[in-house]
């Protein structure tokens, strides 16, 4: 079972994630990958590798905000997993907005630098 630090650990790692995700560093994201992440988009192969991963999960336009609801954080002390409910709005290069929102899986390994995303995957509520 996880125990509460980690879990704050994996908490914090999600905050750092909507922050940078949101003014657009990119570089800090990836600093929260594991070198091996594995990204499963839906619709599409898998993308192996931290760079690849993040390509892989890009948003088309600017992040204007993501909320995260329903947070659920499962797991040991060497490995954890994290699912939440998403709603993320954008501005597409051509100025409109658009939003999504669905539901998101990390699976997390702890290494001597932390928790890392070690995979990812998601999907897209139907409208």
């Amino acid at each position: 079972m996880i125990d509460d630090a980690d879990r704050a650990a994996i908490l914090k790692l999600e905050a750092d994630w909507l922050t940078a995700l949101t003014q657009g560093r990119a570089q800090d994201i990836r600093a929260l990958l594991a070198d091996d992440c594995v990204i499963f988009p839906p619709a599409e192969p898998a993308a192996k590798g931290a760079d690849a991963a993040l390509a892989g999960q890009a948003a088309p336009g600017e992040v204007l905000n993501v909320r995260i609801s329903d947070v659920e954080i499962e797991g040991g002390p060497a490995h954890a997993w994290k699912t939440a409910r998403f709603a993320m709005r954008t501005q597409m290069p051509d100025g409109r907005e658009a939003s999504v929102s669905g539901r998101h899986l990390w699976v997390l390994a702890k290494t001597g630098a932390g928790w890392r995303i070690a995979a990812m995957s998601w999907r897209l509520d139907h409208r």
